[in-house]
């Protein structure tokens, strides 16, 4: 299944989904603004090649909605860029391998119901799940002077992970987040694992069927600037 649309449209849809979520919280007496700041463990699951584990950061704007004491909606639009790490070998005769660096960028969309189970005076943990759509999927080669290497264990090109770059449209990608919450007055923090739902590589241009489903740990801090 492929899901894409087109930069201009993306734009739309998240000024309007981020319109949406402002009103939706003035509708109610406890909404809140906050800005992220984020790391990320970004780990690849794709049957044509050998990859390790990379951490990354994000950064973000949140708006939140409170139902209650208990419930919250939250919606953040955020950057994140992980930096991720492929096995590749300079020749085909090659036996030595090599580590190849990747930046992984994308432009995220999270929403996620929020229930606080512990209130100890101003203090409040929760859990939360929710979803994300995840917006560009662009693989920039770090190693510049590696962009003729091969990528194990099938010989692909460095550039046939730029997906981004070689489409006219933008690939949307779907997880589910599910995750850990505290919170101190203008300060929240969450802690989330997040699983990819959609295949992130069914763009890249090799002579073979290929698959895959990415997975991420995410750990970030919101200061709440406004409420309202």
């Amino acid at each position: 299944m492929r899901f894409s649309i087109s930069s201009h449209n993306l734009l739309i849809v998240i000024f309007l989904m981020f319109f949406m979520s402002d009103g939706f919280g003035q509708e109610r007496s406890n909404g809140r603004l906050g800005v992220s700041l984020g790391t990320t463990n970004y780990i690849t699951d794709a049957d044509f090649l050998f990859s390790k584990s990379g951490f990354g950061y994000s950064l973000g704007f949140v708006s939140i909605a409170n139902f209650n004491d208990k419930f919250y909606l939250l919606f953040e639009i955020n950057y994140t860029r992980n930096f991720v790490k492929f096995v590749g070998k300079e020749t085909l005769a090659s036996e030595k391998q090599e580590d190849i660096k990747f930046n992984l960028e994308r432009f995220n969309v999270p929403v996620s119901v929020n229930y606080n189970f512990y209130t100890h005076n101003d203090m409040f943990f929760g859990i939360n799940g929710g979803g994300i759509i995840a917006f560009y999927n662009g693989y920039r080669l770090v190693d510049l002077d590696k962009e003729e290497y091969y990528l194990e264990p099938y010989n692909a090109a460095p550039s046939t992970l730029d997906f981004s770059a070689s489409n006219e449209k933008i690939d949307v990608n779907f997880f589910a987040t599910l995750g850990l919450s505290a919170e101190y007055k203008s300060f929240l923090l969450n802690l989330n694992y997040n699983y990819g739902l959609t295949d992130p590589y069914r763009s890249a241009n090799l002579n073979r069927e290929v698959k895959g489903h990415d997975s991420y740990f995410a750990f970030s801090l919101t200061y709440i600037f406004k409420e309202f």
